[in-house]
């Protein structure tokens, strides 16, 4: 037999009926789907134009478990959840059926498209503070659809919104059909308010963003079983607060940076913060949990916009601004290469005038960043009556009260110097610039110094 239409109309459907807090609600309601032109013949399966769908609503729900309702309900359709018995069998157990030999059913569809605004809502109930997220499907395309072809590959393109003011864009292709699924697509976020994911923070970080909105660029794709996904963070005027002390140190012990260091150091004088967070790897080893998904990606964008920064910023000083920085170690201050003196004195020369240009430019750029200013003063150093070429060393141990004062005024004079320059030939504000007490530095190889740490 044969069946051919000119189209064929739903209207009203609705499907997986769950009870949430009470409430009946739907998992899919399709407001009215048109197919144009449906054929079907035993020989050469179910062909289709159009889809025309008039309207979708879909729910997702994540329960306080941790799973999702609709995938629970899908497999009870199937019947893979089977009462079992007291030893967790199946009741009744059953030899497998024997395999009988069909032919594979062929879909053909040439296109799918919206024709009226569609919405997507996920709620995440597993969460103290449950998350919610509106999706606003304005257009929807899906290309040809050919289970007869598995390598072609169908694209498809989505615009709307997320929580009504926030852009969304996504486009890409996919081999539903093929024998190792493949996809390619790219998506773009664009002003998202940075405080809807505060449940999420709240929960795993100990943090809530107060203020910012959020924009992402992201490349994904997933052949051979192994996915690729490239993401470009750029957070707008991000504000945090931490709630959980404990959580929040917890989250801070696994970056390389202490968190207000990174994000003084990261944001831009627009306070603006751009990270890339890739994710890669196969798909039957990645864990999808808090630290995979974001505090490793999150570690490693750190490490990489510090470094590249630092690196161009500071010219031919930035290689040593993170020499040896690996990613998971936790670094307790931030130190930039130091500005050397020579033995007892205090001047600035060109080399270091050229130095602390950079160090300007760098305060400039990022005005969230404050500096502190060590002096480290070498025990031999300007002593009255000592010879400050001579090759000889005073023990520490030995200085008198009245040296080692002498000793700690050249420090002091020396971080002065710096930071009269900086304020004077570049207008840094002064208390951006902090003063430490000098110390004696008594490693055999130290140099006298000023040291620069965040």
């Amino acid at each position: 037999p044969r069946i051919r239409a000119d189209s064929f109309q739903l209207s009203e459907g609705r499907l997986l009926e769950e009870s949430v807090e009470g409430r009946k609600t739907d998992v899919l309601h399709l407001v009215g789907v048109t197919a144009e032109q449906p054929f079907w013949s035993a020989e050469n399966g179910l062909k289709i134009d159009n889809i025309n769908l008039a309207g979708l609503n879909l729910r997702l729900i994540r329960d306080p478990s941790g799973d999702l309702l609709f995938l629970r309900d899908l497999k009870a359709l199937r019947g893979e959840l089977l009462p079992t018995g007291d030893e967790g069998r199946p009741e009744q157990e059953t030899a497998d059926p024997e395999p009988v030999a069909t032919k594979d059913f062929a879909l053909k569809i040439g296109r799918i498209a919206t024709t009226a605004h569609s919405n997507i809502r996920f709620e995440d109930q597993s969460l103290k503070h449950p998350y919610v997220l509106d999706m606003l499907i304005e257009n929807l395309q899906v290309g040809a659809l050919d289970s007869t072809h598995p390598d072609q590959a169908a694209s498809y393109a989505l615009q709307g919104a997320l929580d009504r003011y926030a852009f969304l864009q996504v486009e890409g292709k996919v081999k539903p059909f093929g024998k190792n699924f493949f996809l390619e697509q790219s998506g773009v976020i664009k002003n998202y308010p940075l405080s809807q994911l505060a449940p999420y923070s709240m929960q795993y970080l100990g943090i809530v963003p107060t203020q910012g909105t959020l924009n992402v660029d992201t490349t994904m794709s997933i052949r051979d079983n192994t996915l690729d996904l490239q993401k470009t963070w750029l957070f707008r005027k991000l504000r945090i607060k931490t709630l959980d002390d404990d959580l929040a140190a917890e989250f801070e012990s696994q970056l390389p940076l202490p968190l207000a260091s990174a994000l003084a150091l990261l944001r831009d004088k627009h306070d603006n913060i751009e990270l890339k967070m890739p994710i890669t790897g196969p798909l039957n080893d990645l864990e999808f949990d808090i630290t995979n998904l974001f505090v490793a990606p999150l570690s490693k964008a750190i490490v990489a916009a510090t470094s590249s920064y630092l690196v161009f910023t500071l010219g031919p000083y930035g290689a040593a601004a993170y020499v040896g920085l690996k990613i998971g170690e936790k670094l307790m201050e931030t130190r930039m290469p130091p500005v050397i003196f020579a033995r007892g004195e205090t001047g600035l020369d060109a080399v270091q005038k050229d130095y602390l240009k950079r160090i300007a430019d760098l305060l400039d750029n990022r005005p969230g960043l404050d500096m502190e200013l060590c002096a480290m003063v070498l025990p031999d150093e300007h002593l009255p009556g000592q010879d400050n070429k001579t090759e000889d060393k005073v023990p520490a141990a030995e200085l008198t009260t009245e040296e080692i004062n002498i000793l700690l005024d050249l420090g002091r004079a020396r971080t002065m110097a710096v930071k009269d320059f900086l304020v004077r030939e570049y207008a840094i504000d002064p208390g951006r610039l902090v003063i430490c007490l000098p110390e004696l530095d008594r490693e055999p190889d130290a140099k006298p110094r000023v040291d620069l740490k965040f």
